[in-house]
């Protein structure tokens, strides 16, 4: 009469056993690489970034340098915003950052981006692009825009988190 206790106590003890070997092989999904003004930059929008060459080739470290100073920028443009892009500007720029990579729908797909997503990255460089024209001129020296780069950074709060 015993012998459904023994089989919960036998599942019991199965199901322990699978969740703890299971422990054993975590993978790192995302973690957050920094936070610009208390919003999070995860290393997936690194990858996904440096995927569709928002930011140059290196190193992760540094592509997360470059990601949030593209926050940190993005961040001063919502208070002096440039007109939006036209949608033909946007769809321009989605196929130029499409055709940076090899297979550009394998990529959309590794990085779980939507069309939207893409489209909201390629909108948001050619806000900068627009900012940054609006700001410094067509010539934009490249000493000025360093500098108030390097102000505008120190006036933000960006933290990078200890990774253990």
């Amino acid at each position: 009469m015993n012998t459904p206790a023994i089989g919960r106590g036998a599942s019991l003890a199965g199901l322990v056993v699978a969740v703890t070997a299971g422990l054993g092989a975590q993978q790192l999904l995302d973690r957050v690489v920094a936070r610009v003004n208390g919003s999070p930059v995860f290393l997936s929008d690194v990858r996904a970034a440096a995927g569709f060459g928002l930011v140059e080739a290196g190193a992760e470290s540094v592509q997360a340098q470059q990601l949030v100073r593209r926050q940190v920028l993005l961040n001063e443009i919502t208070r002096f915003p440039p007109p939006d892009p036209s949608a033909g500007d946007v769809a321009a720029e989605v196929m130029r950052m499409k055709g940076r990579v090899k297979d550009a729908a394998a990529s959309q797909r590794e990085q779980g981006l939507s069309d939207l997503q893409v489209q909201s990255l390629a909108r948001d460089s050619l806000r900068i692009e627009a900012y940054l024209t609006q700001r410094f001129g067509a010539a934009r020296p490249k000493d000025a825009v360093d500098q108030w780069m390097k102000d505008l950074e120190g006036r933000a709060e960006v933290v990078y988190p200890r990774v253990p």
